[in-house]
């Protein structure tokens, strides 16, 4: 098994989100040689990197799942508990530090060719999201080998850019060569690229 990851400033994304990413690849190359045939649902990705993320926070932040998007922007109606109207996570301080500031939210998104309009969707979504200075982030989670800038660039050209890549590559049962990759797209505001 070997982990690699990419990044033009290693400091791009804090030591807690990069050891989630890194286990979540581990933990999907584990899941996938024991279940061979069964997909990984992303709720159960968002479920296992939380917990690992969980792990490596300070004692002043939270992680909260399903976080309600009209929560961080009051601005955005609530649907009757409409699941796109939740960030799949987000990380943000106690109540008691920084009166409970939401410093990072993130859409979590299984790669596949056909829901490349759904990510494009996720990032106009972050883009337009009134949410006081707090980062966006998609995390794009895939198996196999994909050309994911090229994919999600032909279909939306603007406000994003891919900030960091991991990658593992694993022999399965059989000796069979099995890739997984993780890649984090940051998300600018709308406001700001103006």
């Amino acid at each position: 098994m070997t982990y690699q990851k990419k990044s033009t400033n290693p400091n791009v994304l804090p030591p807690f989100i990069q050891a989630g990413i890194r286990g979540i690849l581990y933990w999907m190359g584990h899941r996938n040689s024991i279940y061979k045939s069964h997909d990984i649902m992303e709720g159960a990705i968002v479920e296992e990197i939380t917990k690992i993320i969980k792990a490596h926070l300070s004692t002043k932040k939270e992680i909260k799942c399903e976080f309600p998007y009209n929560k961080i922007d009051p601005s955005i109606k609530s649907e009757n508990g409409n699941r796109t109207q939740r960030a799949d996570f987000v990380i943000k301080y106690k109540k008691k530090f920084f009166n409970g500031k939401i410093e990072r939210i993130f859409e979590v998104k299984r790669f596949k060719k056909n829901y490349i309009k759904e990510i494009s969707g996720d990032i106009d979504k972050l883009a337009a999201l009134n949410a006081n200075n707090a980062e966006r982030y998609i995390l794009i989670i895939s198996s196999g080998k994909c050309d994911l800038e090229k994919e999600i660039q032909s279909n939306n050209p603007k406000n994003f850019s891919i900030i960091w890549e991991g990658k593992t590559e694993f022999n399965d049962c059989a000796g069979k060569r099995e890739y997984y990759s993780a890649h984090v797209i940051k998300i600018e505001a709308v406001s700001k690229l103006k």
